[in-house]
């Protein structure tokens, strides 16, 4: 990753996939809005300006033909004004809506098959470096995805991500058995139980969500964990009954404060995304928030502006 000297103190160099020239200048230009999934490597201003960076994390699946198991919402989270150095170029993670795939940025788990169930989301984040837990400067998790089946009910929804812990699946609508914990501070969501055991779902890990348990031949599939700083564990499925496909868990949050003091972030806890930022009308409607009608959510966003 190398440094580009421009005469504008607002410039910076971004990937030739944002745009063509590789060069975004947030005062003649406005503000820079990342809405499709992937790692963008963005160096620095010429000079030391503070800028602030909204995310949002990616929002999980429904379960398909599961209209009580929708997916979750992700997490808002702001730098507050911070300042890039001009030799410290940054990777800015959007996170993605599928669990596989090109859009499986930001660690989203995969929903149980067959009979899709819902994907995780993907978070959303700044890492001085690779992107890796211990280069975080700031996480915004994604939600988990619902349980599912072809017919029966009682399938968990999503767990929403949460700042220090995301939520269970199942917690949204009070449905499912397998559903699966949220990630924390140290550690994954632990796996959703499955019946039997050979369709349990994963834990959750650093950065990564865990993927939904199988339903097998017959049976209910489980909801995948959605990313984070930790992920959510991946629900549980079934091989002996068409109910009870457990909901993923969310994602946690994360803010390195020596590096960030002004940083904060919201966790809505629902399904509808976090609004009150006053960059969220540049940024699609969908965008971090749980899906109601596809085992696909909604994808991440990430706006950068002048402080």
């Amino acid at each position: 990753m190398g440094t580009r000297q421009d005469s504008s103190p607002t410039s910076m160099t971004v990937p030739s996939s944002i745009t063509g020239p590789g060069k975004w200048d947030l005062s003649s230009q406005g503000n820079l809005v990342i809405t499709t999934a992937g790692t963008y490597d963005i160096s620095p201003f010429n000079h030391d300006r503070s800028i602030i960076v909204d995310f949002w994390g990616a929002g999980g699946g429904r379960g398909r033909g599961a209209a009580e198991a929708y997916g979750a919402a992700g997490v808002w989270a702001t730098t507050g004004s911070f300042k890039m150095g001009i030799n410290n170029p940054m990777n800015y993670v959007c996170g993605g809506a599928n669990g596989s795939g090109g859009s499986a940025s930001g660690g989203p788990g995969t929903g149980g098959t067959p009979q899709q169930a819902g994907h995780g989301g993907g978070f959303s984040g700044l890492f001085d470096g690779s992107v890796a837990i211990g280069n975080a400067w700031i996480v915004a998790a994604g939600g988990g995805g619902g349980g599912n089946n072809d017919s029966g009910s009682n399938h968990g929804s999503g767990g929403a991500g949460g700042t220090t812990t995301g939520s269970a699946g199942g917690t949204l609508n009070g449905k499912g058995s397998g559903n699966a914990p949220g990630g924390t501070q140290s550690a994954g969501g632990t796996a959703g139980p499955g019946s039997p055991s050979t369709h349990n779902g994963t834990a959750g890990s650093a950065l990564q969500g865990g993927n939904g348990g199988s339903r097998g031949g017959g049976g209910a599939s489980g909801g995948a964990g959605g990313g984070g700083y930790y992920g959510g564990g991946g629900g549980g499925g079934n091989s002996d009954q068409n109910d009870n496909g457990g909901g993923g868990g969310g994602g946690s949050s994360y803010l390195s404060t020596p590096n960030l003091p002004a940083a904060s972030y919201s966790a809505p806890g629902t399904r509808i995304r976090y609004s009150d930022s006053p960059v969220t009308p540049s940024i699609p409607g969908s965008a971090g928030t749980g899906s109601n009608s596809s085992s696909t959510g909604n994808g991440g966003a990430i706006v950068i502006r002048l402080a």
